[in-house]
């Protein structure tokens, strides 16, 4: 599925223009596409894969997400990244993913971290160590991978 938000009058008269406004739906905010998502009979399982584990990713940097993001797709994963908080609850809510991976860059809000058991209490929460970027990316990688497999391991 495709939704669109946010479009500028120029690419709204170009979708008019071209009978494609009818095909894509259209949203004034990006949150209120993706809550869409979650309402389409197209959404559930064949959307994000019924094989795939799906994991959301939440840090405030984006080099550690990009990190995760290739290391974890690679590893069959289903992969969701975000820098924002509100982002990653709507994910959560909407996805209802396996795992949910916060770096440091997001563990000092604790709020924000029990508000996502709260969203979904079966989403199993991984906190990164703090030296997790600076560690030799090889083997952090294995490591990460390991701790999410054996979570995966304990919840079946």
């Amino acid at each position: 599925d495709l939704k669109l938000c946010q479009l500028s009058p120029f690419l709204l008269q170009v979708l008019q223009v071209t009978n494609l406004l009818r095909i894509f739906p259209i949203y004034a905010s990006e949150a209120e596409a993706i809550q869409a998502f979650s309402k389409g009979p197209q959404f559930h399982e064949e959307t994000f894969g019924a094989s795939r584990t799906r994991i959301v990713c939440i840090d405030t940097s984006h080099d550690l997400l990009a990190y995760l993001s290739a290391l974890l797709n690679r590893s069959g994963y289903e992969v969701i990244t975000t820098r924002h908080t509100s982002d990653a609850q709507l994910f959560v809510r909407v996805t209802r993913p396996h795992v949910l991976i916060c770096g440091p860059g997001m563990q000092t809000n604790e709020s924000a971290m029990k508000g996502f058991t709260e969203i979904n209490p079966k989403v199993q929460l991984l906190l990164l160590p703090s030296d997790f970027s600076t560690a030799e990316a090889g083997q952090a990688g294995i490591d990460l991978v390991n701790r999410i497999r054996l979570l995966l391991s304990d919840q079946q």
